[in-house]
């Protein structure tokens, strides 16, 4: 199978350049889902994102299914494991039936090596995802997984795009150099090793993100924001591009999850990446 990076630009290319978040919250989900499914919590979850993912596959060139939010459906107390159920049903879903579409597991994971382990082995065997977000904090040490799961991406937290990120990320160094642009310096070793790696750059700071772009030339690019978090796409889509060779993911999430609270939320969904399709794409085209 081609590798992460290869496989985003090639998503680009042919569909553009937004992602799919998928973060299911029990109480935005609509009604006529709840109605439908009240005595099956995974079939709630499955049956809402399934929906969702069918009505905007045709504008995205990718999903993002953020852990957190799927873990917060658990009982663990209970051994009632109703998220982790979903996502692996989710995620098993994309790959069967959208197979040319990037699949990023968000989970910010990252830590020694041993731990590194199993959290690899989650990501790219557990759920089969292309790439899976990664806390740079405790260091390079995933030379290991790199050569375990070839092709896979970790996609490296560079410059978040919540606002609390900016008292330690834009922090100035000695040389400097702040530290979200050291993180992406130092990380950029294992790209120039041949490996996927890919770096965050929020959409709700353009300039930062226009900043980790020039550093990491054509690598990926996760760009979250954009949305309820005030990010605006053709901003994004012009800082964030990289070339004919670049990749990028524009990630869109509530915005379009929670477009609307009837029966039609599906259709709303799709419309509202089609409309982020034609900003980030065609008018970024036009401008450019």
């Amino acid at each position: 199978m081609a590798g992460f990076t290869y496989r985003l630009r090639k998503a680009n290319e042919k569909r553009g350049y937004m992602i799919q978040g998928l973060d299911p919250v029990f109480d935005k989900i609509p009604p006529s889902v709840h109605s439908r499914w009240r005595f099956s919590p995974v079939m709630l979850i499955v049956f809402f994102l399934t929906s969702i993912i069918d009505a905007t596959a045709l504008f995205v060139a990718g999903f993002k299914p953020n852990m957190s939010f799927f873990v917060a459906f658990d009982d663990e107390a209970n051994g009632k494991f109703h998220g982790q159920e979903a996502l692996a049903i989710i995620c098993q879903y994309i790959r069967q039936n959208y197979p040319d579409h990037v699949l990023i597991l968000d989970a910010k994971d990252g830590d020694i090596g041993a731990s590194n382990n199993g959290y690899a082995k989650r990501a790219f065997v557990g759920y089969g995802a292309d790439a899976v977000t990664w806390d740079p904090y405790l260091g390079g040490a995933i030379q290991k997984q790199l050569e375990q799961h070839p092709g896979k991406g970790f996609i490296i937290l560079g410059r978040t795009s919540n606002p609390e990120g900016t008292a330690l990320q834009n922090l100035s160094l000695a040389d400097g150099r702040r530290i979200f642009e050291a993180t992406v310096d130092e990380w950029m070793f294992l790209r120039d090793e041949g490996h996927s790696i890919g770096f965050v750059a929020g959409a709700t700071h353009p300039k930062e993100l226009a900043s980790i772009r020039k550093r990491v030339g054509a690598a990926p690019l996760l760009i979250p924001g954009v949305g309820k978090q005030g990010g605006d796409a053709l901003t994004v889509a012009n800082a964030g591009f990289g070339g004919k060779h670049g990749a990028m993911g524009i990630n869109v999430s509530g915005a379009s999850l929670y477009a609307d609270s009837g029966p039609s939320f599906a259709n709303h969904a799709g419309k509202v990446m089609a409309d982020y399709q034609y900003e980030t794409r065609t008018k970024r085209m036009r401008s450019s």
